[in-house]
């Protein structure tokens, strides 16, 4: 599977899953006016070079501008003052295939909602209807975006991230999916990886905070 493939159905999974706009395409990759204050723009680039990376530094970019890109920090020299690394972070990779829903341990239950045509949500809650862990799955035409996986601290090691994966994961195949990417954190990296998903290339990235 070519990079730019997998790059570009992370991006437009991941805009479904946000609820953003549609991501525009630049040379080498893709831009996307999140509009949020925590991030106010994002670029997205799957193979990028020198020559990108500095159009995009050099020019006026607002505060909580942000730049991902696929590989290591290469080139991390080429950003000033005023733009911070974020956390290690992975493109993984995985073809879903038919399983059995993973029921919710006793005092808890399990939701799916299909949000729209292109955004699923599953939710664990205890009985008594306290939030436990929740994620969404983005729903690309080819790939489908696992996103915001969250477990509440007083509900860890209960294996509630899995059953809320296992549930997006065969939402999206009722749906017509079965190839899938995401960008995992250090942590999620190893419980994506105790579920299958492979790990294809570094995902690096920038804010820019000036000041």
């Amino acid at each position: 599977m070519r990079l730019p493939d997998y790059v570009e159905g992370w991006v437009r999974g991941w805009v479904h899953s946000r609820l953003t706009p549609a991501p525009v395409e630049i040379e080498g990759g893709w831009a996307i006016e999140t509009g949020t204050t925590r991030e106010s723009r994002r670029y997205v680039l799957h193979t990028p070079t020198a020559e990108q990376v500095e159009s995009i530094v050099e020019s006026s970019q607002p505060p909580n501008a942000c730049i991902k890109h696929a590989g290591g920090p290469s080139l991390e020299s080429l950003f000033s003052t005023g733009w911070v690394t974020t956390d290690p972070a992975w493109f993984m990779l995985r073809e879903i295939t038919e399983a059995a829903a993973v029921p919710a341990p006793d005092g808890y239950y399990v939701r799916t909602v299909q949000a729209s045509d292109t955004l699923l949500t599953t939710e664990i809650r205890t009985t008594a209807g306290e939030l436990a862990a929740r994620g969404q799955i983005g729903l690309g035409q080819v790939f489908v975006v696992p996103d915001q996986i969250v477990t509440e601290d007083s509900h860890r090691r209960r294996g509630l991230g899995s059953i809320v994966m296992n549930h997006l994961e065969q939402g999206a195949l009722r749906a017509g999916r079965s190839r899938a990417v995401l960008g995992a954190t250090s942590d999620g990296r190893a419980l994506y990886t105790r579920l299958g998903w492979t790990t294809a290339a570094e995902l690096t990235g920038y804010y820019h905070r000036p000041g």
